[in-house]
């Protein structure tokens, strides 16, 4: 039995837009670094209770955060994070907030209760996913499909549509993504990486539609623990008997998150990122990013 150290993020590292390539956190994304201070912000993230949203809350605890809304299915895991998020600054305020993003009262409702108590919201992470199970499309089952599309595009426009109505002027919005959205082919996967890119156009109709807000798409790699990876894993082993073992880790995300909340990244609005490249390089190719259409979704060799 093959055993390969990689994840479909292999194939991405090989044509990296950067040179460094990362799969834990380093210190030019450390939250506690006083230029990506999240001072005063009020910060809600979906999916919260695990993963790479936990990952972020901890990290925009750690940031130095006012005030953090933990959004999930699961109160006892929110619960778990506020406890770690609280050990980690004893000053943050933690709500926790059980919704089901395909529930526009519950997540509507949420959203109110939060600008409610803390007042308008700064940053939104926006951490919807399911991975809906598609083995082949010969075999795909369209109801399973059906289902994705109702988590990964209509729960994120639900959470959008909430964010717009509770957000502060000149507001960040941080879509988790995912490397599939733009390109590649993984097994098994055809269905998430369906929703996911259209996600990505959703939020290219959102950033036009709302000049004011700073919107990035961010995909965290591919995490040592996640339902995707495992998933995805399954698929790769029974279509050729190698087993992949991942090295993503969720905090890298978590930091990179902050990063990107921070003016230092203000010149990625509107771009597509990957958490896994060197943001020291992405700063010197600062005017190339913000003058093309680098990093964008589009049609190779057209621009339009």
């Amino acid at each position: 039995m093959d055993q390969l150290n990689m994840s479909p993020a292999s194939v991405a590292k090989a044509s990296s837009f950067t040179k460094q390539w990362h799969s834990e956190p380093y210190p030019s994304i450390d939250p506690q670094r006083p230029e990506l201070s999240a001072n005063g912000k009020v910060v809600v993230i979906t999916g919260a209770g695990t993963g790479v949203g936990q990952a972020m809350a901890v990290a925009f605890a750690t940031a130095g955060a006012k005030a953090i809304a933990v959004i999930g299915r699961r109160m006892a895991l929110l619960k778990q994070v506020a406890e770690e998020l609280q050990r980690k600054n004893h000053n943050v305020q933690v709500l926790c907030e059980p919704a089901d993003v395909t529930q526009e009262a519950q997540i509507m409702g949420a959203f109110r209760r939060i600008a409610d108590q803390v007042g308008p919201i700064d940053i939104l992470c926006s951490n919807v996913a399911t991975v809906p199970r598609c083995p082949t499309i010969k075999d795909a089952d369209p109801n399973i499909i059906l289902d994705g599309f109702k988590t990964n595009i209509i729960g994120m426009l639900h959470v959008v549509q909430a964010f717009l109505a509770y957000s502060a002027q000149g507001a960040v919005l941080i879509n988790t993504s995912t490397g599939l959205a733009h390109g590649g082919y993984a097994p098994g996967m055809a269905a998430y990486a369906s929703t996911k890119s259209a996600a990505l156009r959703l939020m290219s109709y959102l950033a036009i539609e709302n000049q004011h807000l700073h919107i990035v798409n961010m995909s965290p790699g591919v995490l040592i623990r996640s339902e995707a990876s495992e998933y995805y894993a399954a698929e790769v082993y029974k279509a050729t008997g190698r087993v992949l073992v991942f090295n993503d880790e969720p905090q890298l995300s978590g930091n990179f998150a902050v990063w990107l909340a921070s003016p230092e990244a203000a010149f990625l609005k509107g771009k597509t990122v990957w958490a896994n490249w060197d943001v020291d390089e992405l700063k010197s190719k600062t005017s190339d990013i913000e003058n093309s259409n680098l990093l964008s979704l589009g049609l190779h060799g057209v621009d339009f």
